[in-house]
């Protein structure tokens, strides 16, 4: 999402408020059965989103804040479309899934979901014929690794890199388990990536095993174990 410019504040919210705003949505249809959407609140949050929706179609707002108006023409590399197009289209697929496990639920149990895949596909449905047929330069494409001051200089890697990383964070963890995934990734990570010296890597990684250690104690909490506990009997937090 941040190498080709979609926005991640929007999806974090989504996440956090999801589970609240499946709730409530359940209790606004039981209750007042579709006439819920005549309501004065509805209807003032209705306006709101589609206004943020079509300023958000008519413009595009970068990185750092600045609003890119929808006839700026961004330079575009040959062939760089193809990574934007493949992106755009795994998400319409997830969502088509989603879509399709909604209808296969009951009206209650599906029509959140349901709604939020619908939304979703229509925005595709208008940002995919862009992608694809759009003229060279059009606002809707951007792509991280060939825009930006930052592209060609010394050190900047690019995406795939940091998705290895976390790839490797999570089999380590079905390893090993998290806790002990989590030491090994702090380890590696500060030593070779960011190229620190072995004592500001022990004494992080140190002060990042303890702290998290600490908090998991006072929360009564477990970590995801991996094979390894399933062999072997481990002392806590390793278990």
């Amino acid at each position: 999402m941040k190498r080709f410019g979609w926005p991640r504040p929007a999806l974090l919210i989504g996440y956090v408020l999801a589970p609240q705003a499946e709730t409530y949505f359940y209790q606004a249809v039981q209750f007042y059965d579709w006439g819920f959407v005549t309501r004065p609140g509805v209807i003032i949050i209705a306006i709101m989103t589609l206004t943020s929706v079509y300023f958000g179609l008519k413009n595009r707002v970068d990185d750092i804040g600045q609003v890119i108006p929808a006839d700026t023409d961004v330079p575009e590399a040959a062939g760089s479309r193809l990574p934007q197009i493949a992106f755009a289209v795994a998400i319409a697929v997830a969502l088509s899934f989603a879509l399709m496990d909604a209808l296969g639920q009951s009206f209650l149990g599906g029509i959140f979901p349901g709604a939020v895949a619908a939304v979703g596909l229509a925005m595709l449905a208008i940002l995919l014929p862009q992608l694809i047929f759009s003229h060279q330069g059009h606002h809707a494409h951007y792509d991280s690794e060939i825009h930006g001051d930052h592209v060609g200089k010394e050190g900047i890697a690019n995406i795939w890199g940091g998705l290895a990383w976390l790839v490797g964070l999570v089999v380590a963890t079905s390893l090993i388990g998290f806790y002990g995934a989590m030491i090994l990734f702090f380890l590696s990570f500060l030593r070779i990536r960011a190229g620190s010296s072995w004592l500001n890597t022990i004494i992080m990684t140190a002060g990042a095993a303890i702290f998290i250690a600490v908090l998991a104690w006072a929360l009564s909490l477990n970590f995801p174990s991996g094979w390894l506990q399933d062999v072997a009997e481990l002392p806590w937090p390793f278990r």
